[in-house]
């Protein structure tokens, strides 16, 4: 099956905070998670990735709710993702990647859902 038109098992969120993505060995900003659901994510990045390829990744999540001012308790995600997709955006400056987890853990699940919970602003 081709990778590009397999359907989403499940709706990405669209989250009231901007987490960053890193490279996890390198400690390497790689960019910025726009939307996410318990199985991947949308990477907006400056960084030409390589489609099939698996990243040791961190996700980074502020401390700040950039709408309501909130002070929220940083904390960050680590976990394997592969890099299913690549899209260059129209300003040929930043690319659009979208990234699978592998095998995710319940505990990694159940901490997605949580952050999709309280700061997805998604209106379904």
């Amino acid at each position: 099956m081709n990778i590009k038109t397999e359907k989403r098992k499940s709706l990405r969120h669209l989250l009231k905070i901007t987490p960053k993505v890193f490279f996890e060995e390198k400690n390497k900003e790689l960019g910025s998670l726009s939307n996410i659901n318990v199985y991947g994510f949308l990477l907006i990045s400056d960084k030409e990735l390589k489609e099939g390829e698996v990243y040791k990744i961190k996700i980074t999540f502020p401390n700040q709710n950039k709408e309501s001012e909130e002070t929220i308790q940083e904390f960050s995600l680590e976990s394997n993702a592969m890099c299913r997709w690549i899209k260059e955006k129209p300003n040929k400056k930043n690319w659009f990647a979208g990234f699978e987890f592998i095998t995710p853990t319940i505990e990694h699940r159940e901490e997605i859902e949580k952050i999709i919970n309280k700061y997805s602003s998604n209106t379904n």
